[in-house]
């Protein structure tokens, strides 16, 4: 129901095509602190990601590209796939919190959506965005010199995001785990004037 409420609200629901695909999809659950993977490395799949949160990091050449943290009710790409807006050659996405999963290869998904006209561009345009918008996200937040910064930005922006595990929300945002406790500490007694 909640693939089905996220197609309706972006605009990405296609009909009987959108049931079909899902009955090839595969439901998944990791863990915390697991890496997602799927045997097939060299296909891209699109993941929607049902409960928990996780951090990809995604390179190219070797460096950090961009992060991105996402969390329950959003999509992410997993694997290879050749219209990504920016050259990306490898990518991890670490479970940050218990995490349930719907996986479906990009082929499938968009050889089905090809019964639909302009859905497959549609669907292509909302990855994009998406992407876009992660990529000028991290590179925003990574701008700010100081980790109070880089709470207020991340609190007005994506205020669920501070339910991550601390680990995780430090290295997305390259601070310590210290640094970033003590900040949120010190934002909240700033903000409400209490602990």
């Amino acid at each position: 129901m909640d693939i089905f409420r996220y197609a309706v609200d972006n605009d990405l629901f296609f009909g009987k095509v959108f049931t079909q695909l899902f009955l090839k999809a595969r439901k998944l659950v990791f863990q915390k602190g697991e890496e997602v993977k799927f045997n097939h490395k060299d296909t891209a799949f699109l993941v929607f990601l049902h409960e928990g949160a996780v951090l990809g990091t995604l390179y190219y050449k070797g460096k950090v590209l961009y992060k991105a943290i996402k969390t329950r009710q959003y999509i992410f790409v997993h694997g290879p796939w050749k219209k990504s807006p920016y050259d990306i050659d490898q990518a991890r996405w670490i479970v940050t919190n218990k995490a349930e999963i719907t996986a479906i290869p990009m082929e499938v998904l968009f050889k089905d959506l090809a019964a639909q006209p302009g859905s497959s561009l549609t669907l292509e345009k909302h990855i994009e965005d998406m992407t876009r918008m992660d990529f000028q996200d991290y590179h925003q937040i990574s701008g700010f010199t100081s980790i109070d910064d880089k709470i207020d930005f991340l609190i007005a922006t994506y205020p669920g995001w501070i339910r991550n595990t601390h680990k995780y929300l430090a290295d997305y945002l390259s601070v310590s785990q210290n640094g970033l406790s003590n900040a949120l500490k010190k934002w909240d007694i700033n903000h409400f004037g209490m602990l």
